[in-house]
């Protein structure tokens, strides 16, 4: 990801679509759940650039469902472990801890 980005700070639109292109198989592949959050919000940008911001909002709010998701899980996980065990927020260093 960190390539696309860069991609991205330097507008360069054709090699990121194509890089990002190949992080879709590979995170399709490697993840049962598919793409990341991170993923559609470097999508939006792209859509961004490209003036199409119809589609960079529905990039942005399919990278807000997958953070609700991962949000969920970790609600439950803390859930399940107690409170005591499982921290899963900002530490007084602003870290999170519990990971």
């Amino acid at each position: 990801m960190q390539t696309i980005e860069w991609l991205l700070e330097v507008k360069a639109i054709s090699f990121t679509e194509r890089a990002l292109a190949n992080q879709l198989i590979i995170s399709t592949k490697e993840r049962e759940s598919g793409p990341t959050a991170d993923y559609f919000i470097c999508m939006a940008r792209l859509k961004l650039q490209k003036k199409e911001l119809a589609q960079a909002e529905e990039e942005l709010n399919e990278a807000l469902q997958r953070d609700y998701q991962v949000l969920m899980c970790f609600s439950q996980l803390h859930a399940s472990i107690g409170r005591s065990a499982f921290h899963c927020g900002p530490t007084h260093s602003g870290s999170v801890s519990g990971f």
